[in-house]
């Protein structure tokens, strides 16, 4: 059983990664996609509780919250794309290269 200082810290640093990459949203330079990336495969990132985490505590103080909802919008499918590049690699056969032969003509 955790006692519930160890819970406390433990949830502290779920959530710190998640306030990290959001932190960057109303910037939402190159440089900041780039950090997002770098932390949600370092740690990966539930994309649900991201979402939550952003409704719940920053899109009611955000100057443009329909700016950022595309933001973040954008940055979950930049996410999932780069987990999908990561998971299923292209695969490329022997016969790519090779040119294409009519042999039925």
């Amino acid at each position: 059983m955790k006692d519930s200082n160890t819970q406390k810290t433990s949830n502290y640093l779920l959530s710190t990664r998640y306030d990290i990459a959001l932190a960057k949203i109303e910037r939402n330079i190159d440089r900041d996609r780039e950090d997002v990336k770098f932390l949600a495969e370092a740690v990966p990132f539930d994309l649900k509780f991201l979402e939550e985490i952003y409704i719940k505590e920053l899109r009611f103080i955000l100057g443009v919250p329909e700016r950022e909802d595309l933001t973040l919008k954008l940055w979950i499918e930049m996410i999932k794309e780069e987990r999908n590049k990561k998971w299923f690699p292209k695969i490329e056969f022997i016969t790519d290269n090779l040119p294409i032969q009519n042999s039925f003509l």
